[in-house]
């Protein structure tokens, strides 16, 4: 059972809207300039994948076929082209990466920022009842019950102690917890 031994003398102060919002995730944290130098330097890459390297591989097949070229030149365009089919795969999946990646980070940061707005609106319609406990029954007994708590035990810190940090909240009676554990075995006992 969770107790909330604070007196409540007057209603609480208004929330500060900034403590009860989640920050959303940010699809990037580059500028709108380095955006833009990403996205032509992926284009371009795609470009030349999807463009040049077939193109290129039709002019090797056609210099090839030309019987006037030396048999070195034509050795060193069979390798230039079986580089270039063994690359070409791994080339063109880096160039449609530098699209998907961020496709996907922008569909995952789509979804969690939805279920951030969601618990945000579920938040602050919680302090919304706490400012106005008199809609909500079983708040009022709580409080009701924080306030008797408070008048029976006058030693507990008060909610403006606490948060300006001039009174513990909890303080042991000794440095030693094996001691602690026989001082509240004892007071259990006597009661």
């Amino acid at each position: 059972c969770f107790h909330i031994p604070v007196p409540l003398s007057s209603p609480p102060a208004p929330l500060e809207e900034e403590y009860l919002l989640e920050p959303l995730v940010p699809f990037t944290l580059a500028n709108p300039l380095q955006q833009k130098i990403v996205l032509g330097f992926a284009a371009f890459n795609l470009v030349l994948n999807a463009l040049l390297v077939p193109l290129a591989l039709q002019l090797a097949a056609n210099v090839l076929a030309n019987r006037r070229i030396s048999l070195a030149m034509a050795q060193a365009v069979r390798y230039a082209q079986a580089f270039l089919v063994t690359c070409h795969p791994f080339l063109l999946a880096y160039a449609l990466l530098f699209f998907l990646i961020p496709a996907a980070r922008y569909f995952f940061s789509k979804k969690c920022n939805e279920q951030r707005a969601a618990r945000n609106r579920l938040r602050q319609d919680a302090a919304r009842l706490l400012l106005s406990p008199a809609s909500c029954p079983s708040l009022q007994e709580r409080l009701r019950f924080a306030r008797r708590m408070a008048a029976q035990h006058p030693a507990l810190p008060s909610t403006s102690e606490l948060t300006a940090g001039s009174r513990p909240a909890y303080q042991t009676q000794t440095e030693n917890p094996q001691e602690e554990v026989t001082l509240f075995m004892a007071a259990d006992q006597a009661r």
